[in-house]
């Protein structure tokens, strides 16, 4: 990397780092992507946004960075899943000086699912806490304490993961190439026979999830009832086979649960109408952000018809075909993907920049007691305890600490006086 000037103007320097793998390979497609766009003037817009503009220092600051620079990302990530994803970086023990030294010279350090990396790399500066799916959901209490403290902003990877603090967290689409998986389902379409017959495609990394079953039972009785419908369950493929795959789609099926992820956006970038589902609030956040949801929407009571509806009309088909790629051309496109990105960077700089807030009045005192003197580490810091005790006045401290109290008591944190 080339010498930052962070984000006042020039090139701006990102890390997204993990400690186990790339989500579906959507950091690397980042990366992808900000090699093609990193210096295109909408991302230097949005690199330049602040929350206000004294003496027109932002616009002067967007002026430079069109001379200067851009955004340069990198993605370091502990393993790779069999789907072979795209990948930049595989952390291993051989190469982590480098990635210490990416890290050192970030501006940002963008986090996949977990802080755990950032800890052990000891860094302390600017960060995105990217929440995407299973860890957040099993507790999504204790990430928020832990962006809060840690002064993180934090991004969810689908709607439906904003539920928990809709007001903190920022949904940040995945980018995809759209244009290519366009000409990938062009293609597919010609090369296909017209036989009349109705192609769905479903692909499940967990068939509990997705309601794999359910999906099955209902195409068993309509394919029954003599609707000309083939079924194709893609498992265990990498992602360019799947892609193959699901370019022959009529239809994709997503889910029930969660809206939609990285297979609804393929499908929608090849023009191929998905069925999917969420609960009420997840619609409705979604009808709220976009007037109305990109999927076929269906629940366990109407899978079966709505994949019916479907299966029977052709100009439903190209209706909602069109919908989703619409929707991903607005949204999941390289260019308003990256640009969304960097708006949450700058997020990440000015919530950690900004001063903690003292509490009104005087602040009281709280002691605790580290019964089992494990390191505690409070916003990027280790809390140093002296004969196991430790009394602090930092509200965001005593904030942590009474967390550890309440919900990882085998840390062996204990309150001894308030």
């Amino acid at each position: 990397m080339a010498a930052s000037t962070g984000l006042g103007g020039g090139v701006v320097h990102a890390l997204i780092l993990s400690n186990a793998l790339d989500t579906n390979g959507q950091n690397a497609r980042y990366v992808s992507a900000a090699r093609k766009h990193g210096e295109h003037e909408r991302i230097m817009k949005a690199l330049a946004i602040g929350n206000y503009d004294p003496a027109g220092v932002a616009e002067r600051f967007r002026l430079a960075s069109e001379k200067l620079g851009g955004l340069e990302l990198r993605a370091a990530h502990r393993t790779t899943a069999y789907f072979d994803f795209p990948v930049d970086l595989v952390w291993t023990k051989i190469n982590e000086p480098e990635i210490r030294r990416i890290a050192a010279e970030a501006d940002v350090i963008h986090l996949n699912n977990s802080p755990l990396a950032m800890r052990k790399l000891r860094l302390k500066k600017p960060a995105l806490l990217h929440h995407h799916g299973t860890l957040f959901r099993s507790n999504p209490d204790a990430m928020l304490v832990t962006a809060r403290v840690g002064k993180m902003a934090q991004a969810v990877s689908t709607v439906d993961l904003m539920k928990p603090a809709p007001d903190v967290l920022h949904w940040l689409p995945t980018a995809y190439d759209i244009g290519a998986l366009r000409k990938q389902g062009d293609a597919a379409r010609r090369k296909r026979k017209q036989d009349g017959r109705v192609r769905i495609v479903h692909a499940p990394t967990s068939r509990e999830g997705k309601h794999t079953e359910l999906f099955l039972e209902a195409t068993r009785q309509l394919i029954a009832e003599g609707l000309p419908i083939d079924v194709v369950i893609v498992e265990n493929k990498t992602n360019a086979e799947c892609l193959a795959i699901k370019a022959t789609a009529d239809i994709v099926y997503d889910q029930l649960k969660w809206g939609y992820g990285c297979n609804s956006v393929e499908a929608w970038g090849m023009g191929i109408p998905v069925i999917s589902g969420a609960d009420e609030w997840t619609i409705g956040q979604m009808e709220k952000m976009w007037s109305r949801t990109p999927f076929y929407q269906a629940t366990e009571a109407t899978l079966k018809q709505k994949i019916k509806d479907l299966a029977l009309s052709a100009d439903l088909r190209a209706e909602w075909g069109d919908i989703g790629s619409n929707h991903v051309t607005t949204h999941h496109d390289e260019l308003p993907a990256l640009e969304r990105l960097v708006e949450l960077y700058r997020v990440a700089i000015r919530t950690f920049q900004r001063p903690r807030i003292a509490m009104k009045g005087n602040v009281r005192p709280v002691t605790f007691r580290n019964t089992k003197g494990k390191s505690i580490i409070v916003d990027g810091e280790y809390v140093r305890f002296s004969n196991q005790l430790l009394t602090t006045e930092d509200p965001m401290v005593i904030e942590r600490l009474l967390y550890y109290v309440r919900e990882r008591p085998l840390l062996g944190i204990e309150v001894e006086t308030v």
